[in-house]
């Protein structure tokens, strides 16, 4: 999880400026891997839930000082 919290941090605003958008999906073993074998959407519980959110925050917050520091509008939101 801290792998991926870290690699999406640092956002590409290059990427940003020509194509207009940058996301990133949350993609953990074993939840994304149970979820295309069972072909049904599984969520984490509990703690693993909080890390998962925690992460999301930690993500949205390092983009949008990013972005502020940009000067450039924005649209930023996480969605589910």
């Amino acid at each position: 999880m801290e792998e991926w919290i870290e690699q999406y941090k640092k956002l590409d605003l290059d990427f940003v400026k020509k194509y207009g958008r940058w996301y990133t999906k949350l993609r953990i073993y074993p939840w994304n891997y149970l979820c295309y074998n069972n072909q049904k959407s599984l969520n984490p519980k509990g703690k693993a839930k909080a890390v998962f959110i925690k992460g999301l925050m930690e993500i949205h917050d390092s983009w949008q000082e990013q972005l502020e520091a940009s000067g450039e509008p924005y649209w930023l939101k996480i969605l589910s």
